[in-house]
């Protein structure tokens, strides 16, 4: 199995899982209080999170390159920004009211670009 599947799997299922977006009313953020996560959230540590001084509602750019690095080890650090960007807009563009439904079929348009398999989990 190829990194990119495993990392789309574990953030597509961790999300699915959760139900909802993760979005405090203002916007689209990596992790909140309550517990709830993004996609990009359910990839990251909390020890990367403290150690990277991770901005909650930062882009996928401006997150250090160790760190994407470190989410998808040995694949090219572009490929890595551009697979995970299109995970974050997946999720940030979302349909809360009909998240699951939305976000699947966004989801599963970034597998069909990055010639993944489709999202497994069934809710």
């Amino acid at each position: 199995m190829s990194a990119l599947q495993e990392v789309f799997d574990k953030a597509t299922t961790a999300l699915l899982l959760q139900g909802r977006k993760c979005s405090d009313g203002a916007g689209c953020m990596y992790r909140l209080p309550d517990g709830r996560k993004c996609a990009i959230g359910h990839l990251i540590s909390d020890k990367q999170i403290e150690i990277f001084n991770v901005r909650m509602n930062a882009p996928v750019y401006e997150l250090s390159d160790i760190l994407l690095m470190e989410i998808i080890p040995d694949n090219d650090l572009e490929e890595t920004k551009e697979f995970l960007d299109a995970l974050q807009v997946a999720h940030d563009g979302s349909d809360p009211t009909n998240f699951e439904e939305s976000f699947r079929n966004k989801a599963n348009d970034v597998a069909y670009k990055y010639l993944l398999n489709p999202i497994k989990v069934q809710t």
